[in-house]
């Protein structure tokens, strides 16, 4: 077993890492106090690689009605992303696949799985001021 500081540089070996010490991923502070298999260690690098790059938000502000920007950026967060800016910086794409009226109509989530949507509405007016809107 090899030991890692709090950052996690280089090639990893197919071997196990006990990482002991903190570790940001994504934003927000892990700890991993048992062995770590060296395929999350690539998933804790890449994310980490993917987030330093990407441009921040200057502001936050909540959804107050529903529009079809609150819409996208609804079904964004339920995928696990900020925005289409986030998703398109991590999934290295040019634009998320969208049906003809221009909501999304499928997203991949960070863990590979995919999130289909119908043509219709689906962010229900109790989730419009959960809605968060970013500006950059």
């Amino acid at each position: 077993q090899q030991q890692r500081n709090t950052s996690i540089q280089g090639d990893v070996s197919a071997q196990s890492i006990h990482l002991s010490h903190p570790t940001v991923v994504e934003g927000r502070l892990e700890r991993y106090s048992a062995t770590t298999t060296s395929r999350k260690v690539r998933y804790i690098v890449m994310a980490a690689a993917a987030t330093a790059t990407m441009q921040q938000p200057k502001s936050m502000k909540r959804a107050k009605k529903w529009d079809e920007e609150v819409e996208n950026a609804y079904r964004f967060q339920l995928a696990g992303y900020r925005d289409e800016q986030e998703y398109r910086c991590i999934k290295k794409v040019d634009s998320a696949e969208k049906w003809d009226n221009g909501f999304v109509k499928k997203l991949q989530r960070k863990d590979g799985c995919f999130y289909y949507y119908n043509k219709a509405r689906e962010c229900s007016d109790k989730d419009v001021p959960k809605t968060k809107l970013y500006d950059y």
